[in-house]
């Protein structure tokens, strides 16, 4: 009997089981991408970075082409559709399952890859390990075995060494449908955000240009601003906060949407009655701004930057002159740090600042779209939980039944 085979029969197996995810069945190998890459080859192999997973999928466009011969060298890593990639490096969580549009793609050192056989791709292994990883049991897990560094990473050892359960084949088949669907429905709610939140750009790009004789401010000046922390639990201890959610700069910069929200789900604490709730987060990388909106309590890693507005109007047309303006903005300061903001430099940045009724104004107008924007997020976050109830319910009846 050959491997894949031996895989098909513990596959179709009608008992519970519990797998370290480098023994799942169903699973070739893990490891992680090319470290050095080479320069950027027009009509060469294209190369997956971490920015290229977000919210379940893979980008269409990739950031950089390497030459065939690199490709050849790293055969290893070269993806086939049903396999598993993960972000391993800076952030982790973000995964998704490699589509037919993918294949013969290759990956960055800051991807892990989950090579799929045969046998897994017809039991849809790779989305159920895509799943896996959304639970917070395994995110703990992977963050507790990601190196301490600047640029903390998940070894591909301790990915291997991942937990994952592996119920009959039926109950997996009727839970994978079930989570599908939920995926699904995220995903159009994904989208009403994302065109949500084109239509209040487009909206005050038109207010921007009525106004071009606005006057200007320091962003220190119309909000307080706070830098990022370097050690997130010495900071919630000083403040004496019961938990709060930190980000980090990657996590900012890849966001596809331009909100953050549900990140309370990591710490298992209610938002209600903390004070340290930041309405923008703010990150650079050379030559670019991303600002997201946050509607509960968290706490920027160093290298980015807290935006507290006073009034919601304010925060509403701060947060779309950083949006649509970024780039010249920081074209303002060049003595800045290239890959790390800081208070003091961000605090220097001019913006169009509007008298308060013109804010107000258009507060009025852009707010719809936001809020719905962020109700779509909210029902994601609670199919999210659903989705999680659903797989921790599959450990508790996993668990006893390899108990009996």
């Amino acid at each position: 009997m050959n491997d894949v085979e031996a895989h098909r029969r513990k596959l179709d197996s009608p008992e519970w089981s519990e797998e370290l995810l480098g023994n799942l069945p169903g699973v070739e190998k893990a490891t992680y991408g090319i470290v050095e890459p080479g320069p950027y080859h027009p009509g060469g192999v294209p190369l997956l970075q971490a920015g290229g997973i977000a919210d379940g999928a893979l980008r269409m466009e990739p950031d950089l082409f390497i030459a065939p011969e690199i490709h050849q060298r790293h055969r290893r890593t070269e993806l086939s559709a049903g396999d598993v990639v993960l972000v391993v490096v800076g952030r982790f969580g973000a995964a998704a399952v490699v589509g037919a549009e993918h294949s013969d793609w290759n990956v960055a050192r800051s991807v892990g890859v989950v090579k799929i056989n045969e046998a897994g791709r017809e039991h849809r292994i790779g989305q159920w390990i895509r799943f896996w990883l959304k639970t917070p049991e395994a995110r703990r897990w992977c963050e507790s075995q990601m190196s301490k560094a600047a640029q903390s990473t998940l070894k591909v050892g301790a990915l291997r060494r991942l937990s994952v359960p592996l119920p009959p084949r039926a109950v997996r088949e009727s839970i994978l449908d079930r989570l599908e669907v939920i995926d699904q429905k995220i995903a159009v709610n994904v989208r009403l955000a994302a065109v949500a939140g084109e239509l209040a750009d487009a909206r005050f790009r038109n207010w921007r240009q009525w106004g071009s004789g606005y006057e200007m401010s320091l962003c220190g000046e119309v909000a307080e601003i706070e830098g990022g922390v370097s050690d997130v639990a010495a900071y919630v201890a000083s403040r004496q906060l019961p938990g709060v959610a930190h980000v980090a700069p990657q996590e900012i910069l890849q966001s596809s949407l331009p909100y953050l929200v549900g990140l309370t789900g990591r710490t298992g604490v209610d938002p209600r009655g903390l004070e340290e709730v930041p309405g923008l987060l703010v990150a650079t990388k050379t030559g670019v701004m991303k600002t997201v909106r946050v509607m509960e309590p968290a706490i920027p890693k160093r290298g980015a930057v807290v935006v507290r507005p006073k009034t919601d109007g304010d925060g509403l047309w701060l947060f779309h002159e950083l949006r649509t303006q970024g780039e010249l903005l920081l074209a303002q300061d060049r003595r800045r740090q290239p890959r790390e903001l800081s208070r003091a430099a961000f605090s220097r940045i001019s913006v169009a600042w509007p008298d308060a009724d013109v804010r107000e104004g258009f507060a009025r107008v852009a707010g719809p779209l936001h809020r719905r924007a962020v109700a779509a997020m909210r029902e994601n976050t609670v199919l999210a939980t659903l989705a999680d109830t659903t797989l921790r319910e599959v450990r508790a009846a996993g668990t006893g039944s390899l108990r009996t």
